[in-house]
């Protein structure tokens, strides 16, 4: 299993981002609106610890989509039109969600840090600033999960290649064994037929070394590395067996 570490290193590095990022945006925003809205630390972890968990799980949900419908291996312009698309979704819905977290807790469709933000505009352009509050965020989130997930699947793509040219080579040389190992096994037995009658101890030696080679080659594509002694001795009794 190759890829079973970095899959693992590649989850753990996610997760930690996930976590890390999320609860550094509720704390910016809760404490924010603590600090700069005045309002109590109750209400404010639970309008942003909402929004956030929120975040959390769609951005997770989204992750999930693009592994499992495979949207990397697209091509460009449909990655770009998903893409989108699921940006717009997941910023309305935190922006829906917002809302009606700021409405149950404060009364009021715009949460209190934005609102002290953008006092001086209407309630309608602070909302508008509020949509773009979300949008941000999944601008960000979704930039930086294709920066790392894209270089990532290039890199499993470039290995996948490798590993496939590898394999090919692989069949290649089997397939050249297959072709040779029969012409070969054919003369050195004719040559070992020819020793019999005169040569009765050269043709026992040649079927030791015919049988040391046919055990050699049938082993060497289970065994990557050979010492080089042993190398040696399997090319000289090869030699041996072409010289009858």
């Amino acid at each position: 299993m190759p890829h079973s570490r970095p899959g693992v290193a590649t989850s753990v590095a996610y997760w930690s981002l996930q976590f890390a990022g999320w609860g550094l945006y509720f704390w910016a925003q809760a404490s924010g609106e603590v600090i700069i809205a005045d309002m109590p630390w109750s209400k404010a972890a639970t309008l942003w610890g909402g929004f956030c968990a929120s975040g959390f799980a769609l951005t997770h949900l989204l992750r999930w989509s693009i592994k499992r419908r495979r949207w990397l291996s697209l091509p460009p312009r449909a990655l770009l039109i998903r893409m989108l698309i699921a940006i717009a979704l997941l910023a309305s819905t935190l922006d829906v969600i917002t809302i009606v977290l700021s409405l149950a807790k404060y009364h009021t469709p715009v949460a209190p840090i934005l609102g002290a933000l953008y006092r001086r505009l209407p309630p309608n352009g602070q909302l508008i600033n509020q949509f773009v509050n979300s949008l941000i965020v999944t601008l960000i989130w979704v930039g930086l999960y294709l920066g790392f997930a894209v270089q990532r699947h290039r890199y499993d793509e470039q290995v996948h290649q490798a590993e496939l040219a590898q394999l090919l080579h692989a069949a290649e040389l089997r397939l050249l064994k297959a072709q040779l190992n029969p012409h070969f096994l054919f003369n050195a037995l004719n040559g070992v037929r020819a020793l019999i009658p005169d040569e009765p101890a050269r043709a026992q030696d040649a079927v030791t070394q015919l049988s040391r080679t046919l055990r050699y080659t049938l082993a060497s594509s289970d065994d990557e590395l050979v010492s080089l002694a042993r190398e040696l001795e399997m090319v000289n009794d090869y030699l041996a067996l072409e010289g009858l």
